[in-house]
């Protein structure tokens, strides 16, 4: 058994892990230091990250059998399931800590910033469900707000709904979808959008809410192309083309300018069906 945990405050974990355990066996590295503090039922492995990665701790626990954190360590953020955190995401990433933002925070200033023009920029090593989350209740705000209903709009707000349908919880994303598409009931349909998009308990999490956006996007978008040119009619081949367009759109900014004249030139060489 191996579980990790996030260290903010890296001096007082270092003082109780010397406290309870004694001096530790001390392996240096370029890239991080390594303390290793033995125990009778679990090793204590503290890392202190540098170059890229500085101003990263994180402090591992090792067992045969399943242990907790001593007590005075027990208020530890667990990261054991947070693929952010494994070496390779790290790698390319960087420290998640640089890159992790409140979503309730982003939604208090869409609150505020009505109509007007708001850019929202999302790096690469971000958690799908967060900027699902921002980039939803952004477009769904405007939806609500303008005078008039904004078919292209709701257009691509459906899109997003679908290609997020794993991110969340697949059932709830089909209400709404269903529901975005009958806008006679707009008052509730926007009611039940705002328990959905609001909600922290976890209970609307699918089972790739925290893959990397980078990774979900790229994925998105090649399962589009295949579909697209696997299409037989061609408002299905549009259909699919279009939800690349949307991933486009919003991500542009996570992909290299090579990359998007791939994905360009391989919806230029479709065969357009009639």
């Amino acid at each position: 058994m191996k579980k990790k945990y996030l260290v903010d405050d890296v001096d007082i974990v270092k003082k109780v892990l010397d406290e309870n355990f004694g001096v530790p066996d001390f392996y240096p590295h370029k890239r991080k230091d390594t303390y290793v503090y033995k125990t009778e039922d679990a090793i204590y492995a503290l890392e202190i990250y540098a170059k890229n990665l500085q101003g990263l701790f994180l402090l591992f626990l090792i067992s045969d059998k399943e242990v907790t954190p001593i007590e005075e360590l027990a208020f530890l953020k667990e990261v054991s399931d947070d693929v952010r955190y494994e070496k390779k995401y790290l790698k390319d990433f960087g420290n998640p800590l640089n890159y992790e933002f409140d979503v309730a925070e982003v939604f208090q200033k869409c609150d505020s910033v009505g109509l007007k023009r708001l850019d929202l920029h999302f790096t690469k090593g971000m958690s799908s469900i967060s900027v699902f989350r921002v980039l939803l209740y952004r477009l769904n705000q405007l939806l609500k707000l303008k005078s008039e209903y904004d078919e292209s709009l709701a257009r691509d707000i459906a899109n997003l709904y679908e290609i997020s349908i794993k991110i969340f919880n697949k059932k709830a994303v089909k209400t709404l979808l269903k529901n975005l598409k009958n806008m006679q009931k707009k008052e509730e349909y926007f009611l039940d959008f705002d328990a959905f998009i609001r909600d922290e308990t976890g209970f609307y999490r699918g089972k790739k809410a925290d893959e990397v956006i980078y990774y979900f996007v790229r994925k998105s978008i090649y399962q589009n192309i295949q579909k697209a040119n696997n299409a037989t009619k061609k408002p299905t081949q549009e259909h699919y083309i279009q939800k690349i367009e949307n991933l486009l759109h919003y991500f542009h900014m996570m992909f290299k300018e090579e990359e998007i004249e791939v994905i360009r030139l391989q919806i230029e060489t479709f065969e357009i069906k009639e």
